[in-house]
C-alpha cells in the first residue's frame, strides 16, 4: 500500500465516522422532538378537559345565580 492509498483509506475512514457521529446526533434529536411532541399533546389533552371542566362550573353558577350570559342567553341555554 502506498502513503497516498493509506492516506485515502485514513480519511476515508474518518468521513465514516464523522458521518456516524452526525447521524447519532440527528437520531437523538429527533428522538428529543418526538418525546417533546408526545408531552405537548398529554398536556393539551389536559388543558382541554381542565377548560371543560372550568366552563361547565361556570355554567352552573350562572344557572344557579340566575344570571344571563354575556351573550343574553340564559345560562341553560349554552350548547355545552
Amino acid at each position: 500500500m502506498t502513503v497516498e492509498q493509506h492516506t485515502g483509506h485514513s480519511d476515508l475512514s474518518e468521513l465514516r465516522a464523522a458521518y456516524r457521529e452526525q447521524l447519532a446526533q440527528l437520531t437523538a434529536e429527533r428522538d428529543e422532538a418526538r418525546g417533546q411532541a408526545h408531552r405537548a399533546r398529554a398536556e393539551a389533552v389536559t388543558a382541554r378537559a381542565d377548560l371543560a371542566r372550568v366552563n361547565a362550573k361556570v355554567e352552573e353558577l350562572f344557572k344557579i345565580a340566575g344570571v344571563p350570559r354575556e351573550d343574553g342567553r340564559p345560562a341553560s341555554d349554552h350548547p355545552g
